[in-house]
């Protein structure tokens, strides 16, 4: 608003500079009753360039209110046209730019008064609930960096706002670059790994915090957008009834994927807060269910792509026990049931 508002006050002064050497013109310029009597216009060796910044100059001083008057208006056709610049300028100037410059100041003071509010609520429950001082340190440590850095974005709202169709394109466009050039999704087709785009959700990690253990199958994977995530690795010194401790052997930042539903080799910890998309295992696993229906999957034979889901429930029994497929959820108990029952079809 501003910067159309100046653009605006900038092109008025231009017409107004304009309109007044043409009124000079129509008097003429040597004229003794003109305003161009005993100023620089009245000299001919003098180019438009220059006089038109004089036209300009009594035009900015006299539309911003300023009016210093070394300029001298003597007919009434000229006094009458610096009434009306008069009048647009105390509108442009005075009304327009301040109260755009008091409303950006009035939004400014509500949101820190906003920011102080909750930073009091945060403190007496605090103080309330007896918390040690470094899960304290966490928790304002997070307030303070979705209040100052993220502004009160809550990525997960905005997503779940959106029509079902917006929502989708949005997933796409933010992991399908990452999600393609992850190996475990290369020997797919770009309709399969879409799916899976589909499924995934907006996570904020944490700093030092745990994604994925060393050895243990994720139920997750992790597609960083905006942070730094450390691959650490087990030292040879740790044995194996003493405190592990690790090495840092590569920094993970945007674009990077990481986690595997099979055991994993490294362990990843935040170095910062970050902004990350996961795809849990359920919904990896129900994204077979769109495959067998639509054609689309791998390259490879179908029987490949069910020799494939198998391992993935395999891998999950193990994690979970023999209960995830049958009591976890009876939702999801039907959705895997469904699905392998389609793929028993295709692979006789």
């Amino acid at each position: 608003h501003c910067t159309r508002m100046v653009f605006f006050v900038l092109l008025t002064t231009h017409w107004f500079a304009c309109i007044l050497y043409y009124i000079a013109v129509l008097q003429g310029l040597d004229a003794s009753k003109s305003w161009t009597s005993g100023t620089i216009l009245e000299d001919e060796a003098l180019n438009l360039a220059e006089k038109y910044t004089l036209t300009l100059y009594w035009s900015v001083y006299t539309v911003t209110l300023v009016g210093y008057g070394d300029v001298q208006l003597k007919s009434n056709v000229e006094m009458i046209f610096a009434v009306i610049c008069m009048l647009t300028g105390s509108v442009l100037c005075d009304a327009g730019i301040t109260a755009i410059m008091s409303s950006i100041v009035n939004a400014m003071d509500a949101s820190a008064g906003e920011g102080a509010a909750w930073a009091q609520v945060i403190a007496k429950y605090v103080k309330n609930r007896d918390i040690p001082m470094a899960l304290e340190q966490k928790i304002f440590g997070f307030f303070i960096h979705m209040h100052l850095t993220e502004h009160d974005l809550d990525e997960a709202k905005v997503l779940n706002s959106q029509p079902r169709s917006v929502k989708r394109k949005l997933l796409v466009d933010i992991c399908y670059s990452g999600m393609k050039v992850f190996p475990n999704f290369k020997p797919y087709k770009p309709g399969f790994i879409k799916s899976i785009c589909h499924k995934m959700e907006p996570y904020l990690a944490l700093p030092s915090e745990i994604l994925i253990v060393e050895g243990e199958a994720a139920d997750k994977i992790f597609l960083v957008v905006r942070g730094k995530i450390n691959v650490l690795e087990r030292t040879p010194e740790t044995g194996e009834m003493d405190e592990p401790v690790y090495e840092v052997k590569i920094t993970l930042e945007n674009g990077s994927i990481l986690g595997d539903f099979k055991p994993n080799a490294y362990t990843y910890r935040t170095a910062e807060y970050s902004e990350c998309y996961v795809l849990r295992l359920e919904c990896y696993i129900s994204c077979f269910s769109y495959v067998t229906q639509s054609n689309r999957g791998r390259k490879a034979s179908k029987k490949n792509l069910a020799d494939d889901f198998y391992n993935v429930v395999e891998d999950s029994q193990k994690m979970y026990g023999n209960g995830f497929v049958e009591v976890k959820k009876k939702r999801r108990e039907t959705a895997v049931i469904k699905v392998t029952n389609r793929l028993k079809g295709i692979v006789g």
